[in-house]
């Protein structure tokens, strides 16, 4: 009997294989000790309080809390693409993981969680945090398609900020071109008679700056978060009186329910009201 002997090119491919198989299986072994990266997109800045205080905080939780199975990443200033207004639908279709957004960006498809909205129908900003996380299931619910919600909160007072003078009478706002986060309060401007200019809080800034805009209703906490104080000069603090924008994060709910167990059960541990 005769033994066939591999020319030596044959051995060497051979050889080669089994060296690249290995490989792959020794780069295999960290990248799954490492964890699941959960990419969180947004568009506030990295120093953003939110981003700061709340989000990064609550992905250390979650990646301690899941034994490191998943490894949420923040994404600040869009920087995975898109615009602010198509945040939620990044989500909704998994183009991303996890978003940081405001429903009232995209008001069309959030009419319910709009009325939230309405000026005078809660207190402060806890009260309507609490509205919201009761009308949530099952009222809410529907608009929120595709996601998991992990968290849904109201913002403190809006106010408005103004290029120059301050408003201090509803003659004062006639006519001014001004700034609104939501459909809901872009109706309120316009009752009081100015002309309601959909942005998002990214763009007010160099709106002020270039007179784009006469001014902008907006919370006060951007005025450090977003350097407003640098460009808006007039500051009218109306308490209560126009309701407040809400505040939203969501996560793909197919990627949710492919996560082990214990990633589940450390999302659900930092999730709801």
């Amino acid at each position: 009997m005769f033994a066939i002997r591999k020319p030596d090119s044959v051995r060497t491919q051979a050889a080669l294989g089994a060296l690249a198989v290995a490989a792959f299986a020794f780069a295999a072994e960290p990248a799954s000790a490492q964890g699941m990266e959960l990419r969180l997109s947004t568009f506030v800045p990295p120093v953003h309080v939110i981003a700061r205080e709340i989000i990064t905080p609550w992905m250390a939780e979650v990646e301690k809390d899941s034994g490191g199975e998943v490894k949420p990443k923040l994404y600040p200033s869009m920087q995975l693409g898109g615009s602010p207004p198509g945040l939620f639908r990044q989500a909704a279709e998994g183009v991303v993981d996890m978003v940081f957004t405001l429903p009232g960006y995209t008001s069309p498809a959030f009419p319910r969680t709009q009325m939230v909205e309405l000026p005078g129908l809660s207190a402060d900003g806890r009260a309507a945090t609490e509205l919201l996380w009761k009308l949530l299931d099952p009222y809410l619910k529907p608009e929120y398609e595709g996601t998991k919600v992990i968290a849904l909160w109201a913002a403190e007072d809006a106010g408005l900020m103004t290029r120059g003078k301050a408003i201090k009478t509803l003659e004062d706002l006639k006519g001014l071109r001004m700034r609104s986060p939501s459909a809901a309060q872009a109706r309120q401007l316009a009752v009081m008679g100015a002309t309601p200019v959909a942005m998002p809080i990214t763009e007010v800034y160099p709106g002020l700056d270039r007179g784009v805009i006469d001014g902008s209703m907006v919370p006060f906490s951007t005025i450090l978060d977003f350097r407003l104080g640098e460009v808006a000069k007039g500051y009218t603090i109306p308490g209560p009186l126009f309701g407040r924008s809400s505040f939203l994060i969501a996560m793909n709910q197919k990627k949710f329910d492919a996560l082990p167990a214990k990633a589940k059960a450390a999302i659900d541990k930092h999730a709801g009201r």
